[in-house]
C-alpha cells in the first residue's frame, strides 16, 4: 500500500510506480544495466555512417598491427557493429576529428574498432605486413580490410586468424 503526501490512498501503484515490482529486484536490475551498456554511443554507428567517404577523400591503408602496437596510443573504442563498417568508423574518424581508425572484424561483421590521433612512434611497421591484406573484408566495402579478431572461447570466431586464441589484427 503506498500512501501519496498529503492525498488519498494509493492501492496497486501510482503515477510513474509498477503495481508490482515482480521477480527478483538483483534480476530486474541486471536487466536494466545490461540494457543501458547497449545503449552507451560507443556502439553506435556515427550519423551519416552508412554512406560511404566524399570521392576526393583520402584515405590510405597503413598496414595489419597487432593490438600490442595500439596500448600507447590515445585511443576512442567503437564496437559491435562499427568494427565491420568502413563507412562507420571513417564517419568516426571525421567525427572525432583524427586521422586515424583502426578495426578488427570477427567473422560476422562485428568486432573491435578505435579512432587515434597517430602512433607512439612514427615509424611504427605493422606486425603483419602491408602488402598482404589485414583479416576479413569489410561488409559495406569488400575493397577495404576491417582487420581480423578471432575470440573463439567467446563464441566470435574469425577464421582468417585462427592461429592465437584472442588475437587481433587490425587494418
Amino acid at each position: 500500500r503506498v500512501t501519496q503526501l498529503g492525498g488519498p490512498s494509493l492501492r496497486g501503484g501510482g503515477f510513474l510506480m509498477p503495481s508490482s515490482m515482480g521477480g527478483d529486484p538483483n534480476d530486474i536490475l541486471a536487466q536494466i544495466l545490461g540494457q543501458v551498456g547497449g545503449m552507451h554511443p560507443r556502439y553506435h554507428g556515427p550519423a551519416g555512417g552508412d554512406k560511404p567517404p566524399p570521392e576526393e577523400a583520402e584515405i590510405n591503408f597503413l598496414g595489419c598491427f597487432a593490438e600490442s602496437q595500439l596500448e600507447k596510443v590515445e585511443l576512442k573504442y567503437y564496437g559491435e557493429g562499427n568494427a565491420g563498417s568502413f563507412n562507420a568508423m571513417y564517419w568516426h574518424a571525421t567525427g572525432d576529428h583524427v586521422p586515424y581508425f583502426a578495426m578488427a572484424r570477427h567473422g560476422e561483421p562485428l568486432g573491435h574498432a578505435f579512432t587515434a590521433h597517430g602512433f607512439v612512434h612514427s615509424d611504427e611497421k605493422p606486425k603483419w605486413g602491408i602488402y598482404d591484406g589485414c583479416g576479413t573484408r569489410c561488409q559495406d566495402d569488400p575493397n577495404r580490410w576491417c582487420g581480423c579478431s578471432h575470440e573463439g572461447s567467446r563464441g566470435f570466431p574469425n577464421p582468417e586468424c585462427m592461429d592465437n586464441e584472442n588475437e587481433k589484427r587490425f587494418a
